[in-house]
């Protein structure tokens, strides 16, 4: 038996993938229900044209030929609890045969306690879905730096927006106006899943504009924090939120809350401080208001596009870097955009999307606060979209370990400078 553990994708279902991938000859799907676990057990064994768990696996077992069978499972979690564990019996059950079960689950938290406390040592594979490298598609004009923020990799976002248009139009198009495709696209798909809706919209409103820990989310939401922190795991269980540690540290007290969907991010950034201007339609207005305060909503896409031109440098085999660990670094005193590699070899950047050069002091700083990392070897990086200082440059040219890269370097090699990547300016 192979047992394959999937987190669904935050922005698609994994269902047409796996059936594509699989076929719909001898494949058994059951997307369990929010009911209690003894109804979707009892729906469960319908798909087996049985009434028990029992029955069902017999059923495989003596009826069907396993080597061709697939079954797949969604929300697998909501088949089990702690009183009845009767779902484990019948993957155990299956074992020693060739079935081929597909475990998919949005609720990581419950999901992995459920896997390591009964199935870790069934598990065959944990394929856990990796962020597209921005840099893998860059060549399409539509996956640019600032669509790429704003839609991320959604193909339907992607689609939608029309290369004959400006990021101005497409914007004001897409997003702003009252009949735009996704103006109310972060709301309509959480009033599937949430009740409560303008707490969440609130909460999203305060991550957005920088709130980033427990205390400081219930602080602005003026809550206490064990009722903030109840709402905060709901929005991690729908994949709106990503809960990250700081790397290197212990304390789960200084965990940072991140929205996970760069719509979302886009749309509590700017529409609720901009939602009675947008009601008058003076959509030229919200834009510019849109267009002041860009650079610091795609200062958070910036880094993450740093990291992942790294993580190409390594592939590329341009760097020699293990990456086994990644993340951001922070304390009560000092912060790390960028942490790439091992304990032996890390990559360490600080990056800025601002007008201003990036001077000494910057480097200063990085290379001061990763004194307090545990790795052997630091290789430093700063990435800057318009550029460093003179004295910074020289510095830089006469060190083997400090690297400096600007926006623009990221896109080109030496031997095609003129091609660039298609961005947001002031001429929209």
């Amino acid at each position: 038996m192979e047992l394959i553990y999937l987190l669904e994708k935050p922005e698609e279902d994994r269902v047409n993938e796996i059936i594509k991938k699989v076929g719909q000859e001898n494949l058994f799907f059951y997307s369990a229900f929010d009911f209690d676990e003894k109804t979707n057990i009892e729906r469960f064994c319908k798909v087996f044209k049985s009434g028990t768990l029992k029955e069902a696996s017999s059923f495989l077992r003596n009826e069907v030929k396993l080597d061709k069978t697939n079954i797949l499972i969604k929300n697998f979690e909501r088949l089990f609890s702690k009183s009845d564990t009767s779902i484990i019996d019948f993957v155990f059950s299956l074992k020693d045969t060739n079935a081929k079960i597909y475990l998919l689950s949005k609720d990581t938290d419950k999901a992995n306690d459920l896997i390591e406390n009964y199935l870790k040592d069934v598990i065959t594979k944990v394929d856990k879905e990796k962020r597209i490298n921005f840099f893998d598609n860059i060549t399409k004009k539509q996956e640019s730096f600032v669509y790429y923020s704003i839609f991320g990799t959604n193909s339907r976002y992607i689609k939608s927006i029309d290369n004959t248009k400006s990021i101005k139009e497409n914007i004001i198009n897409l997003i702003l106006k009252k009949d735009a495709e996704f103006r109310n696209e972060p709301e309509r798909i959480m009033k599937e899943d949430l009740r409560t809706l303008s707490v969440y919209n609130k909460i999203l409103m305060v991550i957005a504009k920088g709130a980033d820990t427990l205390n400081t989310i219930a602080e602005k939401m003026d809550m206490t924090t064990s009722t903030c922190n109840k709402y905060l795991n709901v929005l991690v269980s729908q994949k709106v939120l990503r809960k990250e540690k700081s790397l290197y540290e212990t304390d789960t007290k200084q965990s940072k809350y991140i929205i996970d969907n760069n719509l979302f991010r886009f749309y509590y950034y700017f529409i609720p401080d901009n939602a009675n201007i947008l009601e008058l339609e003076k959509y030229e207005d919200v834009y510019n208001n849109i267009e002041e305060n860009f650079d610091k909503f795609l200062q958070k896409t910036f880094v993450d596009i740093c990291g992942d031109y790294i993580s190409k440098l390594a592939d590329e085999n341009k760097i020699k870097l293990d990456i086994k660990e990644e993340g951001a670094f922070w304390d009560k005193q000092s912060k790390i955009d960028l942490i790439k590699g091992d304990s032996l070899t890390s990559c360490v950047a600080d990056c800025y999307y601002r007008e201003d050069l990036v001077g000494i002091k910057a480097f200063e700083m990085l290379k001061n606060n990763a004194k307090k990392l545990d790795v052997a070897d630091r290789k430093y990086y700063l990435f800057s979209k318009n550029g460093f200082t003179e004295d910074l440059k020289k510095l830089a040219k006469n060190s083997d370990e400090l690297n400096l890269v600007t926006f623009d370097e990221m896109f080109e090699s030496k031997e095609q400078k003129s091609k660039r990547l298609f961005f947001f300016n002031k001429k929209g």
